[in-house]
């Protein structure tokens, strides 16, 4: 979550970010999501296998999803403009997550390839 608001600053040329596998959960996505909505650089964007739209019980299964996570992702891409690619697979986004990122790229039209 610390690296995302590290990419917030405006000195930094990232162009492409891959995290997948990091539990980055809702938490995470809501971090990310703010960092979208200032960066300017950023074309690639892999955070597949992060649990996005998770919770887990004491066992580590997943117990409930929720669209929090995937909500908070798809309000940064809403906001960003230099995003081309996005992978978001194996995160447990459910239906009302999904429909959040559908919705973001009816107003983003930058991202040509999601996964």
């Amino acid at each position: 979550v610390c690296f995302f608001v590290v990419l917030h600053a405006t000195f930094l040329d990232v162009q492409q970010v891959h995290a997948s596998g990091n539990q980055l959960r809702a938490a995470g996505a809501a971090s990310l999501g703010d960092m979208l909505k200032v960066n300017t650089t950023l074309t690639e964007l892999n955070v597949s296998d992060n649990e996005i739209g998770a919770e887990k019980d004491f066992w580590g299964k997943v117990s409930k999803v929720t669209p929090e996570g995937p909500a908070a992702l798809a309000e940064g891409l809403s906001a960003n403009s230099s995003v081309t690619q996005v992978d978001v697979s194996k995160n447990d986004i459910g239906p009302e997550g999904g429909k959040a990122l559908a919705d973001c790229l009816k107003i983003n039209t930058t991202i040509t390839q999601v996964r």
